[in-house]
């Protein structure tokens, strides 16, 4: 399968704008590339990003600057400039249509939501410094403010929904159902699960080392955290159903589309793929023993593509009759019946 070479050392980002072209991050340029390695533009920025997001469209933000630049995934082209009156914080997409971003600053108070064209769709205006934010899947959109808020706004920007949780949040997850939301606190050292009208379900971690990962599935029914080389599911009531423990350091942990189970990074340079009972299904060997930053997948689900700090992104078959077929070419011959048999065995399970 191809690998993309970074012209930086590392890959700290890397997502699927179609099924064909992928976008990657390092900390002072965003890369486009087709899926098959060759590049279409790179957009260079002179010190760090503050933030960045990839949807039907992409778009990034130097750190310290007030506006982000959007630029169209297919031909490269810049579109436009999503401007604030203060430094922007981050860039959010929504999902799963991927036809919106949510910029937001800190200084000005206001999270903007933009269309893909780079019209400005609503402006949300807080009391005070916003720290995080996350879209629903209806369009709705998620904030969390110094003030301790959280407040849920609809698609056209109207207040829907206030409560208060306690101490500083640095970044928060919404479930797809919209009915649990997932807070971290302490540099990540705990995560808080929360009922949509802020009641406090559990503590899901609470340990010495920070969760390097954590996701909802596609049906908000289960929970992956990753801390130290630690994996483990959760209900969506804060119940520890499995831990998976690995060799080293998980950098990356994601839950794959419908029901396809999760892959997970680890820092001796491998890439697992599990079912959602925790049983190990495969593991892709590729990257050079090195720790695994980030990842993405298509939206049909049949490609996973990974980015690691040896400065590759590499790009991975999941589904069967891809596998099947790569399979069929590196033997250079056709498979006899018991190879038939017992592949198609190996892929079932």
């Amino acid at each position: 399968m191809p690998t993309i070479y970074h012209p930086r050392n590392g890959v700290s980002g890397v997502g699927y704008t179609t099924t064909n072209t992928i976008v990657t991050v390092d900390w002072t340029a965003m890369h486009l590339w087709q899926r098959d390695g060759r590049p279409i533009r790179s957009f260079a920025v002179p010190e760090y990003m503050s933030g960045w997001a990839v949807g039907q469209g992409a778009a990034f933000a130097p750190a310290g600057g007030n506006a982000a630049t959007l630029f169209d995934t297919v031909s490269g082209k810049e579109i436009g400039q999503l401007r604030h009156d203060g430094p922007i914080r981050a860039i959010t997409r929504s999902w799963p249509k991927f036809d919106r971003f949510a910029t937001y600053s800190f200084d000005d108070q206001t999270v903007r939501i933009w269309d893909t064209s780079g019209k400005r769709r609503a402006v949300l205006k807080h009391p005070s410094g916003i720290l995080t934010g996350t879209f629903g899947t209806d369009g709705s959109f998620l904030t969390i403010a110094e003030d301790s808020h959280v407040r849920i706004w609809s698609s056209s920007g109207r207040l829907r929904e206030e409560f208060q949780v306690p101490g500083e949040v640095a970044s928060c997850l919404w479930s797809p159902k919209g009915d649990r939301l997932l807070t971290s606190h302490d540099e990540a050292r705990t995560l808080r699960l929360w009922t949509a009208k802020g009641k406090e379900v559990g503590t899901l971690a609470e340990r010495s080392l920070p969760a390097q990962a954590w996701g909802f599935t596609w049906q908000g029914d289960e929970i992956l955290t990753a801390s130290g080389s630690t994996v483990r599911l959760w209900d969506k009531d804060g119940r520890s159903t499995k831990v998976i423990e690995h060799p080293d350091r998980v950098g990356m942990g994601m839950f794959l589309c419908d029901r396809d189970g999760f892959v997970t990074g680890c820092d001796d340079g491998l890439v697992r793929h599990w079912d959602l009972e925790g049983k190990l299904l495969a593991v892709m060997d590729g990257h050079k023993g090195i720790g695994i930053t980030c990842a993405d997948f298509t939206d049909d689900g049949a490609f996973l593509a990974t980015g690691a700090d040896d400065g590759t992104v590499r790009i991975w078959p999941l589904k069967r009759d891809d596998l099947s077929r790569i399979a069929r070419d590196r033997v250079s011959r056709d498979f006899t019946p018991a190879e038939r048999e017992r592949f198609a065995a190996l892929l079932a399970k």
